[in-house]
């Protein structure tokens, strides 16, 4: 949802925050996983495949580029129309059924987030509205677990974003902190993982 609100950043400054480190990043995932491949006797070009251009080597990596294209889009999206776009996905996504293609599976995670973002903008008391008919789109013509998670994470970010709080030294720290657990935590669930802790990882 935070990508959709106004950035003062330019184009080179999210560039430099988002594409940078999905191409950083990728190098040390695949360098991690061939050298595991190799030590387990896998193929050690597991990690490559052709929708890794768009993801990473590693799927979680995805969120990298779709945030930048998210955040090229968002000045365009304005008006009153902003706040039917989350139904409006949910719709698509109902029409498409099932999504199992990488990334497009992660995408269908963004996308009604994103759209609340949009909302979000413009007509903060409505947002929740769109989103409980979201739902209730979802669950009738593509029902799934997915489903709650999606819309359930972003009525919880409206919420968490509705509060108007200062920030201080502990929630900067952890803004900071944030992109490096998220960048960090599958090298920290494969050490589990080669340690014996699979069922933990």
């Amino acid at each position: 949802m935070l990508l959709a609100l106004p950035s003062q950043s330019g184009l080179l400054k999210r560039a430099q925050r988002l594409l940078v480190p999905f191409v950083i990043w990728s190098a040390i995932y695949a360098r991690v996983f061939t050298v595991h491949s190799i030590r387990v006797g896998a193929d050690p070009f597991i990690w490559w495949r052709p929708y890794s251009v768009l993801s990473g080597t590693s799927i979680h990596l995805w969120f990298l580029p779709y945030a930048f294209v998210v955040s090229l889009v968002a000045p365009l999206l304005r008006g009153g129309l902003a706040i039917a776009l989350p139904l409006l996905a949910a719709s698509l996504l109902a029409a498409l059924g099932e999504i199992t293609a990488f990334p497009l599976y992660q995408w269908t995670f963004g996308l009604i987030p994103v759209l609340a973002g949009f909302a979000f903008r413009q007509n903060r008391r409505l947002v929740l509205l769109s989103l409980a008919a979201s739902f209730v789109v979802l669950e009738l013509f593509r029902p799934s677990p997915d489903n709650l998670v999606i819309v359930g994470g972003t009525a919880a970010a409206f919420l968490a974003m509705s509060l108007s709080l200062p920030a201080t030294v502990v929630s900067g720290w952890c803004a900071r902190l944030s992109m490096w657990v998220y960048l960090c935590h599958i090298l920290v669930m494969l050490r589990f993982k080669v340690m014996g802790f699979d069922g933990y990882a």
